[in-house]
């Protein structure tokens, strides 16, 4: 599983970087490390998109502002088998000002994600209800 995990960790920084052919040669390698391992958890890396860069190795998930509540927003979209994001919707910004707004949507816009992979290939996927917290 050494190999698997450097190999996914591999494509993960070349997509977080947009090159998402390069990211895919190692992803389609890695899958097929995952669909034969005995690992519950590395068979099932590639069966949904995940989020680029995973937050809880590059970021501090508590807010700098501790007395502040967090509001949260709702999000659909797609997630392109480049692992771009596409066709957003996003529900709760009213409860935010204009500009903050603007900077959320901006930001998710430009969020990669490592692609769900189905027989090898990466795919297209529907996300729904995803619910981000802003601070």
């Amino acid at each position: 599983t050494d190999r698997l995990h450097l190999l996914v960790e591999l494509g993960d920084w070349f997509q977080w970087l947009k090159r998402s052919v390069a990211a895919n040669s190692y992803y389609r390698q890695a899958y097929q490390l995952s669909i034969a391992s005995s690992d519950a958890v590395a068979r099932n890396l590639f069966n949904v998109p995940k989020e680029l860069p995973d937050s809880a190795v590059f970021f501090n998930r508590f807010s700098s502002k501790e007395n502040k509540i967090a509001d949260i927003i709702s999000v659909d979209f797609d997630v392109l088998k480049t692992g771009k994001v596409s066709d957003m919707k996003v529900k709760g910004l009213d409860l935010l000002g204009n500009r903050k707004s603007k900077r959320i949507i901006r930001k998710l816009k430009n969020t990669r994600f490592r692609p769900q992979f189905r027989d090898g290939e990466p795919v297209d996927t529907i996300i729904k209800n995803r619910n981000y917290e802003v601070f």
